[in-house]
């Protein structure tokens, strides 16, 4: 059901965005193709909540410290919470890191947040914590159940708004349980959230009662400390702050849904790059071996007939070793079904996407690889 609809969903962010940029901010119309693509975007969006709690968003982890990347959303979080509330970020800076999907614990703090300012009048006050935690056999203070031991960080979002009773806390997490009135609220905010965390191995509790405000404790696993040196540079660029490699660049598109495939075929070409398509694996092998080259970068669908994209992949490799591929998919699961599809640690793009989204990754892939052709020139 997830491969199918984000597969449509795509197809309806990205045309609906080309109309949108074809009407123009000023056509009378455009309001409407606005709110056609809020629809849309909304419907995504319960998909992959659902996909969260059950564990089965696409996982991208790598090592990243909470603090920072909280600190970095600040503007976001401050426009979500509203003028009328305060955002405290403590300055406490832990010395572990986490091996975490620095999108998926965005979505953590915007849902929390989000949670935080429906809950709290004017003039309350949201507050993120960071801070080093190690956890021995014996449970954690003031909870139910024990957490593995071993050293952690504590992600903790506290507000200052109404509280919650008991009987609530003992359901929050749960997949369509809210307290807001009919259409303000799915229900998934928090199972998202929960969905998350438990993902990369960690716990949530939340700490409430009524009248005193509430605080979610977020404890992810700490990576040893020999990996922090490894520490990555957050990926935050947009697509005008890559550099787009000087040459001609061209990408081969192989998808075997008609609409998406065209959807991708009109985005990269819109954005400067030559583009060839095929509707499967082995078309694409024919594509390659009758233009006697291997395309600068293969985007490819990662399930398809005669040829999926994993083996497809292997192939193109095996031409020119430093090919840089792009996986795209509307399947969902890294520990159900994406393991036997696309090599860990893959480029990977989760539909629904829009056009928007997947230059940006294009271009980013490619500015890797020109950087480390750099290298390698340098280093002879």
């Amino acid at each position: 059901v997830a491969h199918e609809v984000n597969n449509q969903m795509t197809a309806v962010l990205g045309f609906g965005e080309f109309v949108l940029r074809a009407l123009g901010p000023d056509h009378p119309q455009a309001p409407d193709q606005r709110q056609v693509l809020l629809a849309a975007d909304r419907a995504a969006r319960v998909t992959q909540q659902l996909l969260a709690f059950t564990r089965q968003q696409i996982n991208q982890p790598r090592v990243i410290e909470l603090g920072e990347l909280a600190d970095r959303l600040r503007p976001v979080l401050q426009q979500l919470l509203g003028s009328d509330k305060e955002l405290e970020i403590t300055p406490t800076r832990p010395r572990r890191r986490v091996n975490a999907d620095p999108m998926h614990v965005e979505q953590v703090l915007i849902n929390l947040v989000a949670n935080a300012r429906d809950a709290t009048g004017t003039d309350g006050r949201v507050t993120i914590s960071v801070e080093d935690a190690e956890v021995s056999e014996a449970p954690v203070a003031g909870q139910s159940s024990s957490m593995a031991p071993g050293p952690y960080v504590v992600l903790t979002v506290a507000d200052s708004g109404t509280g919650i009773d008991a009987d609530t806390i003992a359901r929050i997490f749960e997949p369509f349980f809210t307290t807001k009135p009919v259409g303000q609220g799915t229900g998934l905010g928090l199972s998202m959230v929960y969905g998350i965390v438990k993902q990369h191995g960690g716990y949530i509790w939340a700490q409430s009662h009524p009248g005193q405000g509430t605080a979610m404790r977020l404890y992810w696993p700490a990576v040893p400390s020999l990996q922090t040196p490894g520490l990555e540079a957050p990926d935050g660029e947009t697509v005008s702050e890559v550099s787009r490699p000087q040459k001609a660049t061209t990408i081969l598109v192989v998808e075997d849904e008609p609409a998406v495939r065209q959807l991708a075929v009109r985005s990269l070409e819109s954005a400067g790059f030559t583009v060839l398509e095929a509707a499967d694996g082995k078309a694409a092998l024919d594509v390659i071996h009758a233009g006697q080259r291997v395309p600068d970068l293969l985007l490819t669908d990662a399930v398809m007939p005669r040829l999926g994209g994993r083996e497809l992949g292997e192939t193109a490799a095996a031409l020119e070793p430093d090919l840089p591929v792009l996986f795209i998919s509307g399947y969902a699961g890294d520990d159900v079904v994406l393991r036997r599809l696309v090599p860990e640690g893959a480029a990977f793009l989760q539909k629904p996407f829009t056009p928007t989204q997947l230059v940006r990754s294009v271009t980013r892939l490619l500015a890797r690889r020109e950087r480390r052709a750099d290298g390698k020139r340098s280093a002879s």
